[in-house]
């Protein structure tokens, strides 16, 4: 060792390990190294215990056999490094423990920015999300051109977060295609959407804005579908959307239905349910009377967001035509999520209308037009409402707003044409109408408004087309339904309006005025025991309706059952209906007069009572069946009080019942020949039937030939002679009208 001083040469004697011989000379073997290292060992534990160990281990090198000495390995000197050099062991222990630290700072700082950077793109994506769907929510052109500029910012805002998201592009050039000049929405589409032209939905868009431009013909650009094969949702959505749109701008169904086939595609093929698209779907399908349709996306929306009104809205203008109870259940729970929606507070005007709460629907108008006096169909509730508190002069004006508002709101043109009708101004209310139909004329609500109007003023042939227009055009739209058959009643059509019936029965079922309609038709076409079970079915439905009460016991009074047709009026005693209560003392007296007709039957009764209890009597027979014994207790009549003492609506059906088995005896044709004297009486002096269905000089007609088509009855049967015809002509008119009629399914 060597030092500059005493100390220095100390301290590197006890701490600097010697060189090794091997590092000063390479003569010197392994072996010798090791055995001179370990007897040169600062540590006394690695060196020979005694000198002999050390001569012993120098022997055996010299005969060449292993030695006993090891050499330390890289540990044994790090440890024997760090036991000589604790302070500096020390420091580097610090250090290494600093850059152990700084490593784990680094990671964690690394992810959680990365964390923060996934968070907050996650969260501008909700907000996208978000703006997105309220600009859907708010860009129709329906809701006006405030509610559209309100959308237009709310996409605007979304491509500022996300300037790739094309539902807002797409929703962007949506709004501006209905509230700005076209030329406008082509420079929007080149300046800034132009790198996504070849997109199926932009391309949609761009066909659309030059077809308007060079024809200006609104009608949808048709897509080559077969390029949408792998489309993704978005893109059926936008289409589905445009489309609808358009539908709307038509008022044309079937256009309507076109965009709810993209839509339900952009529903069936998105990765994850999205709200606006399902909200969207709901929309097409109201406006294309897809109720069905309606109804199972509604309650999709009510089971993914059931804290978001859209869907018991929706699910509530399903049930609107159905179930009223329900319904209004549907849009009572919209309101408890967020009362400021003023579509909810507007169709519950009808709701309440039709359930005769009329005041109550008066209040839920004006609250919508609180909540939005922009809104169309808010400003025509309101007029619905105080049209039916019988204010038209008042109902007018919001009418006419709903229609500024909206040209093209079919309901407030509803409004405006009725508020003129009852005011008079018949001629004010069919331009109304013929405008709607030159905006609109593929649009069953503006046909079926035309006929509503057209029976009003007593043109029926021309309303029963626009009805049948109606039903061609929106066939989920039972109003129209109804309608046509009310014109087919009106026109005598009987064997058509008995076939529509029939459809308002199958589409309907859950409507108890559908079965009313079909429980009338039975009664002049079949028989009043059909009429009765209809009208059961009617009263299942509805059963604390007076109304339905009162039908179905003239019903079964007519068809022989007097005592189950009191339980009916009894069941009603404190309904304060005058026409039930005067119904009872009649039925008490036909079950009177049923009795005695039995025991006339049983031989236990002579026919000896004045004519008003034989006729009773006769009437009995007559609905129980059994035209002989009317016929013969009416030939009693006849025989004992004249002719005129007999009730023609029920003489001249019993008479020509009881001839049917010999139509060619002199009986027959004495007896057919005094049901039409019987019959021509009633014609003549205008009488009308007991049943509130049959009105009219040619109702009794009907019911005297309910048992023989009209045409044989007369050709067969009285064999006129040429000087009779002419004092027959009238009823030979008459009876050939009637026959047509009469050819019942």
């Amino acid at each position: 060792f060597s030092a500059p001083t005493v100390e220095g040469l100390h301290r590197a004697i006890r701490e600097v390990s010697p060189p090794t011989p091997m590092s000063l000379t390479s003569a010197i073997g392994r072996d010798l190294d090791t055995i001179t290292m370990t007897a040169l060992a600062k540590e006394t534990n690695r060196r020979y215990a005694t000198a002999a160990d050390l001569a012993e281990d120098l022997a055996r090198f010299r005969r060449g056999e292993p030695v006993m000495a090891r050499r330390p390995g890289p540990l044994d000197q790090a440890w024997r490094w760090a036991r000589r050099h604790p302070v500096a062991v020390a420091v580097m222990a610090v250090v290494a423990a600093l850059l152990l630290l700084i490593g784990i700072l680094s990671a964690r700082v690394w992810t959680t920015w990365d964390d923060v950077e996934q968070q907050a793109l996650a969260q501008r994506d909700r907000e996208v999300e978000s703006l997105v769907a309220r600009g859907f929510r708010e860009g129709r052109p329906e809701k006006g051109d405030a509610a559209i500029e309100r959308a237009r910012a709310n996409f605007e805002a979304a491509l500022e977060l996300d300037p790739s998201r094309i539902d807002a592009a797409g929703g962007l050039l949506l709004t501006s295609y209905w509230s700005r000049p076209l030329e406008e929405t082509a420079a929007l589409l080149a300046s800034r959407f132009g790198d996504i032209q070849d997109r199926p939905a932009i391309r949609m868009f761009d066909g659309l804005i030059k077809s308007r431009l060079a024809t200006n013909d609104p009608e949808p650009i048709r897509l080559d579908l077969t390029s949408m094969q792998s489309a993704p949702a978005v893109e059926w959505f936008l289409i589905g959307r445009q489309i609808a749109g358009l539908g709307w701008e038509l008022q044309d169904q079937e256009i309507s239905r076109q965009s709810l086939e993209a839509l339900t595609v952009a529903v069936a093929t998105s990765p994850a349910p999205r709200f606006f698209f399902h909200n969207e779907l709901c929309s097409s399908a109201w406006d294309s009377g897809e109720i069905e349709t309606l109804g199972r996306f509604a309650r999709a929306m009510v089971e993914l967001w059931p804290e978001e009104p859209e869907g018991w809205f929706y699910q509530g203008c399903a049930l609107h035509n159905r179930d009223l109870v329900r319904a209004r259940a549907a849009y009572e729970k919209a309101l408890s999520i967020d009362e400021r929606q003023a579509g909810v507070w507007a169709n519950l005007v009808s709701i309440h209308i039709r359930e005769g709460r009329r005041e109550l629907a008066l209040d839920c108008a004006r609250r919508a037009v609180a909540i939005d006096p922009q809104a169309g169909h808010a400003q025509q509730a309101l007029a619905a409402a105080l049209l039916e508190l019988e204010r038209p002069e008042e109902a007018l004006e919001p009418a006419r707003r709903a229609l500024e508002l909206i040209p093209r709101h079919v309901r407030a043109r509803v409004v405006v044409v009725d508020a003129l009708d009852a005011l008079d101004r018949h001629d004010e209310a069919w331009a109304t109408i013929t405008e709607g139909l030159q905006l609109m004329p593929k649009n069953g609500e503006m046909q079926n408004l035309a006929g509503v109007h057209l029976m009003r003023t007593e043109r029926v042939a021309n309303a029963e087309a626009y009805f049948r227009q109606t039903t061609h055009w929106l066939p989920e739209f039972s109003a129209g339904w109804n309608n046509r058959v009310t014109a087919l009643i009106a026109l005598r059509r009987w064997a058509e309006a008995w076939e529509v019936s029939q459809v308002l029965r199958d589409k309907w079922p859950d409507d108890p005025r559908n079965w009313i309609t079909s429980s009338i038709l039975a009664y002049r076409l079949i028989s009043a025991r059909t009429a009765a079970e209809y009208l059961k079915r009617a009263a299942s439905l509805r059963p604390d309706d007076a109304d339905i009460a009162y039908r179905l016991a003239i019903a079964l009074q007519h068809d022989g059952q007097p005592q189950q047709a009191l339980e009916v009026v009894d069941a009603f005693a404190d309904s304060g209906d005058p026409r039930l209560a005067g119904r009872r003392e009649e039925l008490i007296l036909d079950a009177e007069h049923q009795a005695l007709y039995r025991r006339w039957k049983a031989g236990e009764y002579e026919l000896d009572d004045d004519p008003s209890t034989l006729q009773g009597i006769a009437f009995q027979a007559w609905a129980l069946g059994d035209f002989e014994g009317a016929s013969t207790i009416y030939l009693r009549i006849e025989d004992d009080f004249g002719v005129s003492a007999i009730p023609a609506i029920f003489a001249a059906p019993s008479l020509l019942g009881s001839t049917r088995d010999d139509p060619s005896s002199d009986q027959a044709r004495d007896r057919r020949e005094l049901a039409l004297i019987v019959t021509m009486d009633l014609v003549d002096q205008g009488k009308s039937s007991p049943n509130p269905a049959m009105q009219g000089d040619l109702d009794g007609l009907v019911v005297a030939l309910l048992h023989a088509p009209a045409f044989e009855f007369v050709r067969q049967g009285l064999g006129f002679r040429p000087d009779e015809l002419a004092r027959w002509s009238r009823f030979w008119v008459k009876a050939r009208a009637v026959d047509e009629g009469l050819r019942s399914p």
